[in-house]
């Protein structure tokens, strides 16, 4: 799941500091969705990502 797809269309406030700007990947997926008509160009224009803890979390061998 692309949790930076959960923001809505409304403009967001100034990012809090788990929220970061989309990375260039981030921005092709998003320009993906928007060309398959998935999520609206508005949408996208507010989406930012979000950080996760991953400390809780470790590689599977």
């Amino acid at each position: 799941m692309v949790t930076a797809l959960l923001a809505g269309p409304a403009p967001l406030p100034e990012p809090a500091p788990a929220e970061l700007p989309l990375d260039a990947n981030e921005r092709a997926a998003v320009g993906v969705f928007v060309r398959a008509g998935l999520v609206e160009t508005q949408e996208a224009d507010g989406l930012r990502a979000r950080r996760e803890p991953w400390g809780a979390y470790r590689a599977v061998s």
